[in-house]
C-alpha cells in the first residue's frame, strides 16, 4: 500500500498483556529496516532525519544501512534446575515407620 509519501508502514494490533482495552500497533524490525533502507538509497534522506523521523536511535539506522535483514534476537542461555528443584521430596530419606 503506498500513498504519496512512500509506502506505508505494515502496522499490526498488538494487544497488551495486563490491559485487555488499549491495543498498539507495532511495525515489525524487518519492515523499519526495509523503510529505513529505501529512505536513505533512494530518497536520500540522512540519517539523523530518518532517526528523528520514526523515533529511533541513529545506531539502528546505521545497522539497517549495513545489513538488509537485522540479526536475530539472542537467547539467553539459562542453567537447568538442578533435582532439589525438579524433586525435592525424591532427597528426603524414606520413612518406613
Amino acid at each position: 500500500m503506498t500513498n504519496k509519501n512512500g509506502p506505508t508502514l505494515a502496522l499490526t494490533p498488538v494487544r497488551c498483556r495486563y490491559d485487555t482495552q488499549r491495543t498498539e500497533t507495532r511495525t515489525t524490525k524487518a519492515a523499519l529496516y526495509e523503510l529505513i533502507r529505501r529512505r536513505h538509497i533512494v530518497q536520500g534522506q540522512p540519517i539523523r532525519a530518518i532517526a528523528r523521523q520514526f523515533g529511533i536511535h541513529r545506531r539502528v539506522v546505521r545497522a539497517a544501512l549495513h545489513d538488509a535483514v537485522p540479526e536475530p534476537r539472542k537467547k539467553t542461555e539459562r542453567p537447568s534446575p538442578g533435582p532439589w528443584l525438579v524433586a525435592p521430596w525424591t532427597l528426603l530419606p524414606f520413612c518406613t515407620c
